[in-house]
């Protein structure tokens, strides 16, 4: 009997790794995330899109400063303390 191939299962990095590939200079010149342990490549931004954002962080700004951080193109953890 033919033993059957196991079923490729993709590689989910760590917070760490991903950050020691950036340091290496692996994404040099291109805009990646690790969301959900896959690294993502994603698109430019154009000057609509940031154009935008500035906008919409100086509205948040004046009306929310007082009561929350306002943060922005800035990393996030979300899953602290999980890998």
């Amino acid at each position: 009997m033919a033993a059957t191939p196991s079923t490729p299962t993709p590689y989910r990095f760590i917070r760490e790794e991903y950050y020691r590939m950036g340091e290496a200079g692996l994404f040099a010149d291109e805009r990646v995330e690790l969301l959900d342990g896959e690294i993502i490549s994603m698109p430019s931004q154009s000057p609509l899109y940031a154009s935008s954002i500035t906008r919409i962080i100086s509205l948040m700004l004046r009306e929310f400063d007082s009561v929350l951080s306002v943060r922005a193109r800035a990393p996030i953890v979300l899953n602290n303390g999980v890998n």
